[in-house]
């Protein structure tokens, strides 16, 4: 029989005020605890090996839905059915989806990252955007791709909208954090080519782009593109090719550049794309 379920109403609750807390990363512990919103987003936390659910919050009426109503079947955590108004304060958005949970996540040292010899990794350099940086992550899972690295200054990976917009990805793929100096050492002690796709640094076409051997695919922000010293570290600068009058493709075109190089492997007989 299931433990009795809490119930909170209110909004001052300090178990409340302390998942409100977690809104900001400086707010964090050192378990990367963090929070989850939506069915999709704590379902894929189940699924996941890397995240464990610590509390699930659910809103009146909400398990009438039935993925959430599995959720709740399936998470081994604490329940607490909280109030619409207590939702609201817990939730980062306009519009709860009447269940979110704080769950555990760690991420791989950047030194302890086991890589295939023929590994592609994605690197965020810069991008702040806490949505094109999910969609990286999104974009790199989908494709197969070896690890995720953020280097310092861009957006929080753990952060509710980059959680959200990575659909949950950021749960199955390794994730690394790195001061940049701290990559370049890494990549090159591995004999990774160092790859940027950089519309400010110009470089070949994407179409060219070579699929052998370990990569590291660097995308800066729209704005400012690749930034010192990473930029001084490529091994080579791809651009894609542009015939309208779009200036900036960077993170939006992420994924041009990365399923090139699968599609290479692909045609190449390689067994995986990374």
């Amino acid at each position: 029989m299931p433990p009795p379920r809490k119930e909170i109403t209110s909004a001052s609750n300090p178990l409340v005020k302390e998942v409100v807390r977690l809104h900001k990363p400086e707010n964090r512990d050192g378990a990367w605890r963090i929070l989850l919103e939506g069915p999709h987003v704590i379902g894929a936390a189940l699924e996941s090996s890397r995240a464990r659910i610590e509390k699930l919050f659910i809103a009146p009426g909400a398990e009438a839905d039935v993925e959430i109503a599995g959720i709740s079947c399936r998470a081994e955590a604490d329940i607490v059915e909280v109030s619409d108004a207590v939702m609201r304060k817990i939730a980062t958005t306009g519009t709860p989806q009447g269940v979110a949970a704080v769950a555990v996540i760690e991420f791989p040292a950047l030194e302890a990252m086991e890589l295939a010899p023929d590994a592609l990794v994605v690197v965020a350099d810069g991008i702040q955007d806490p949505g094109n940086l999910g969609g990286l992550v999104r974009t790199a899972e989908a494709a197969g791709a070896s690890a995720v690295i953020i280097l310092d200054g861009s957006a929080d990976p753990l952060g509710p909208k980059a959680v959200r917009s990575s659909a949950g990805s950021v749960f199955f793929i390794p994730v690394a954090r790195a001061a940049p100096e701290e990559f370049i050492a890494w990549a090159k002690s591995r004999g990774m080519r160092i790859v940027g796709a950089d519309g400010h640094a110009g470089g070949a076409s994407v179409w060219d782009i070579s699929a052998d051997g370990p990569v590291a695919l660097l995308f800066g922000s729209e704005g400012m593109g690749l930034r010192q010293p990473v930029r001084g570290a490529l091994d080579e600068a791809v651009s894609i090719p542009v015939f309208g009058r779009a200036e900036s493709l960077n993170v939006t075109a992420a994924a041009v550049v990365i399923y090139e190089i699968v599609r290479k492997r692909s045609q190449q007989g390689a067994s995986a794309p990374c």
